[in-house]
C-alpha cells in the first residue's frame, strides 16, 4: 500500500459484501475493478473477526486496518478505555502505535497525544483512521521507538509502549527481555522523558519474575474480558513512593459488570487464609485476573470465606457473597471420590459443566471415565479438601 486514497466504491463494496464468503469473493479478483481488489477482501475478512472485539470500528465503513497481524496484535476497545484511567499529566506518547486503537483513546483524555510506529504502512493507516475519527489532537511518527526517544526534545507526562511478543517465523515469546524493543533496556531512557509508563505485555507472562526484572513497579493491572485473561499493564511512576505494588485485577464480564480487585504484594504475603475442611452452602471461584495474580491468601481474609484447600484455590461460605468477583455456584451436594460414587453421579448428572482444582485427573479425563456429556445447567467441580480428601461437588450457578 503506498496511500489510503481509496474511493466511495472501495467502501461501499466492503460493506455490500460484509457477510459473502471470502473464497467465493477471492474468485473474482480478475474482474476489472476501480481499486485494490485483494486488499478489499482483506478488509471484509478482518472485519468478519473484529466484531466483538472492536464493535465501534467494526460499524465504522471507512476505516482501514493495514493488515491481519495488526489486529491481531491490537488491543481490544474495552481494554484501550480502561488504559485511559491510568494516563496521568496531560500529555501521552504511544511508542508502539500498530493499529493505533490505544493512541486513540487515550487521545480522548489528553490534550497532546503522539503516536509513534515504525511500519509506514501502519503510519498511513493511522492518518487515514484518526482523520475519518476525528482524532485531530494525534502527532502521528514515524519512527523507530528507540531512536524517537533517544533523538526526541518532546517531554510526554505518560509513555505506554507494547512490545512485539513474536519472534523468528511468528514465534510467540513471553518473557519481557525476548520481546522488542527490550524495554529492560529502554525503560529507563524513557522515564528521562516522562513521568509514567504503561507497559502492556503478555498475559502468558509470569508476573513476579516480570517484577524482579522491570524493578520499582507501582501498579500492575490485570486485564480479563468475558472471564479470559487478555493484557497485564505494568505500570511505573516516578511521583510514586509507595514500594508496595498493587495488583489490580479486573475482569469485563459477560453481563457487562467490571470487577475489580485489588490488592498489594505485602497484604497477600502476610494473610493467612481460613482453610474450610468441609464444603459449605456456596461456592466461590474466583475471576481470571486474580488467579493470573495468584491472590489466593488476601481474597479469603477480606471476603472472610473458607478456602477449601491452600492449593485448591475455591472458597465457600454459608451466607453468599454477592460481590464477590468471580463465579458464585449454590451447592446441591457433594461426594467422596471414589468409582461407587462416580458412577452413581454420572447417573444422576448425565450432562455437567466440568472442572477441576487441585485435583488429579483433567476435565477431559474425568468427563470420559464418567461419561458424562458437558454443557448444562449444572456444574460439577472435582476438587481437593483439606488435608487431603477429594471430592464431587455439585451445584448451580448464581452469577458470574
Amino acid at each position: 500500500m503506498s496511500n489510503y486514497s481509496y474511493t466511495t466504491d472501495f467502501f461501499s463494496f466492503i460493506k455490500e459484501h460484509l457477510n459473502d464468503d471470502i473464497h467465493t469473493l477471492l474468485l473474482k479478483k480478475n474482474k476489472n475493478f476501480p481499486f485494490d481488489y485483494t486488499f478489499a477482501v482483506e478488509q471484509i475478512e478482518i472485519r468478519k473477526k473484529i466484531k466483538l472485539k472492536l464493535p465501534n470500528w467494526y460499524k465504522n465503513f471507512r476505516l482501514i486496518f493495514p493488515s491481519k497481524l495488526s489486529y491481531e496484535q491490537a488491543s481490544s476497545e474495552i481494554t484501550a478505555q480502561y488504559k485511559q484511567r491510568l494516563l496521568h499529566g496531560n500529555s501521552v506518547c504511544d511508542l508502539t502505535g500498530g493499529l493505533g486503537i490505544d493512541s486513540f483513546y487515550l487521545s480522548q483524555v489528553a490534550q497532546r497525544a503522539i503516536y509513534v510506529e515504525i511500519n509506514q504502512d501502519y503510519c498511513e493507516a493511522a492518518i487515514h483512521n484518526f482523520s475519518e475519527l476525528e482524532a485531530s489532537s494525534v502527532q502521528i511518527v514515524h519512527d523507530n521507538c528507540e531512536h524517537y526517544i533517544d533523538s526526541t526534545n518532546c517531554f510526554s507526562d505518560t509513555y505506554y509502549i507494547d512490545p512485539a511478543r513474536r519472534g523468528n517465523e511468528n514465534r510467540r515469546l513471553y518473557a519481557l527481555s525476548d520481546c522488542e524493543p527490550d524495554i529492560l533496556k529502554l525503560k529507563n531512557k524513557i522515564l528521562t522523558k516522562g513521568k509514567r509508563l504503561i507497559i502492556k505485555a503478555s498475559p502468558m507472562l509470569d508476573i513476579h519474575a516480570s517484577l524482579l526484572a522491570l524493578g520499582d513497579v507501582t501498579q500492575v493491572h490485570i486485564l480479563s474480558v468475558r472471564n479470559e485473561c487478555k493484557e497485564l499493564l505494568f505500570v511505573i511512576d516516578k511521583t510514586s513512593s509507595d514500594k508496595n505494588t498493587q495488583l489490580v485485577c479486573v475482569n469485563f464480564s459477560t453481563s457487562g459488570k467490571e470487577q475489580i480487585y485489588t490488592a498489594g504484594f505485602k497484604e497477600e504475603k502476610e494473610n493467612i487464609p481460613v482453610i474450610s475442611g468441609e464444603v459449605h452452602r456456596f461456592l466461590y471461584e474466583p475471576n481470571a485476573s486474580i488467579l493470573k495474580a495468584g491472590l489466593f491468601k488476601s481474597i479469603s481474609a477480606q471476603y472472610r470465606i473458607g478456602k477449601l484447600h491452600i492449593n485448591s484455590h475455591l472458597y465457600t461460605s454459608d451466607e453468599m457473597i454477592g460481590y464477590f468477583p468471580g463465579r458464585i455456584f449454590e451447592i446441591t451436594e457433594s461426594f467422596d471420590f471414589s468409582k461407587k460414587n462416580m458412577v452413581s453421579v454420572a447417573r444422576k448428572y448425565p450432562q455437567a459443566n466440568v472442572s477441576v482444582r487441585n485435583f488429579p485427573l483433567s476435565a477431559d479425563t474425568l468427563r470420559g471415565k464418567m461419561r458424562i456429556k458437558e454443557g448444562g445447567d449444572i456444574y460439577l467441580f472435582a476438587t481437593t479438601l483439606f488435608p487431603d480428601n477429594k471430592k464431587l461437588i455439585i451445584g448451580k450457578k448464581i452469577t458470574d
